[in-house]
């Protein structure tokens, strides 16, 4: 489905596997290099055009790494800056440009020598897709979330990130901002249908704001039974760290960053709009409840009855009469 919206170049390019470290196109690292190989590789890229493809071991143990130690995909970075330091070992500086998958590699010159294919994405054809639209304000809202129960990302990162109009970077920026597993950062890189991209990030952040505790009601409420039952449903089961008697203890204990509370959204209108509190967005909204009354039309509703009746039809005009 997405894949009309890539370029697709070959470039021969020199290869150095990193140890417990990944890098995301548009980000800025620097490490340290002292392998042999690696340091010819970074001195061929110095005489080429500063171009580098860096990828990560798979151990980060092995010292000697053979073309089976490192994953096949990873980032084409330039250089940007070299210092040697004391030894046989140099600082580099690196931004990531855009992601590759090798097709080809030989190690005749003493260091890896790799046929990358560069994959560009083509942002113009993303911009009428209505499916990336949708997951891009939900990645943002769960990465506005992330940030404000966490504590661990500056929000200033926010404002540049509503500026980025590139969704490729728009969903690397957010990947090299998150505190992720190894395993993570690379199923990130692998991933090349943006779709599918923003809806792993949007799984992974989601993951890591529920690992915070739950504030819910207590269990015999009907608000906590529907909930549960429609978490339940989709084959997830809830242990809360806090159980409550009431909506607005629910309110206070996530005002101050004790858990992620499950309120009804019209009682926390007020935190909302304030700022106090910020709203959780799932994948899949949890479906309203609704509201019926049974009468029998021949026998007339007392004065009390009736003006319950009205107020419910006025409130929801979906609202019939039932015999």
């Amino acid at each position: 489905m997405m894949e009309q919206n890539y370029t697709k170049i070959d470039h021969e390019l020199p290869l150095i596997p990193l140890r417990g470290l990944a890098i995301f196109p548009y980000m800025i690292l620097n490490f340290d290099i002292g392998r042999e190989m690696s340091l010819k590789a970074l001195d061929q890229a110095m005489l080429e055009d500063e171009l580098v493809f860096l990828t990560s071991q798979i151990e980060a143990e092995v010292d000697e790494p053979t073309t089976e130690d490192f994953y096949h995909v990873g980032t084409i970075c330039k250089v940007k800056q070299v210092i040697k330091l004391p030894g046989d070992t140099v600082r580099v500086l690196v931004e990531g440009v855009s992601r590759g998958k090798v097709k080809e590699i030989n190690e005749e010159d003493g260091y890896f020598k790799a046929l990358v294919e560069e994959i560009i994405y083509d942002q113009e054809n993303a911009d009428e897709d209505i499916e990336v639209e949708a997951f891009v304000r939900n990645v943002f809202d769960a990465f506005e979330e992330y940030i404000n129960i966490g504590n661990r990302v500056s929000p200033e990162i926010l404002v540049s990130l509503a500026d980025i109009e590139n969704v490729d970077r728009f969903i690397d920026t957010i990947a090299s901002n998150i505190f992720l597993k190894a395993d993570q950062k690379q199923e990130i890189l692998e991933e090349f249908n943006i779709v599918k991209r923003l809806e792993l990030l949007y799984k992974i952040l989601l993951e890591e704001i529920v690992k915070y505790p739950l504030i819910f009601l207590e269990p015999n409420s009907n608000s906590r039974k529907y909930v549960e039952k429609f978490m339940i449903s989709k084959g997830i089961k809830i242990s809360p760290e806090f159980e409550l008697g009431s909506f607005d203890l629910l309110l206070e204990f996530a005002k101050i960053n004790l858990g992620i509370a499950c309120v009804v959204k019209e009682f926390s209108k007020d935190y909302l709009e304030k700022g106090l509190l910020y709203e959780v967005n799932t994948l899949e909204e949890i479906p309203s409840r609704s509201i019926g009354v049974c009468y029998l039309k021949d026998v007339p509703l007392s004065l009390a009855s009736a003006k319950f009746v009205e107020i419910l039809s006025s409130a929801n005009s979906s609202l019939n009469d039932s015999i």
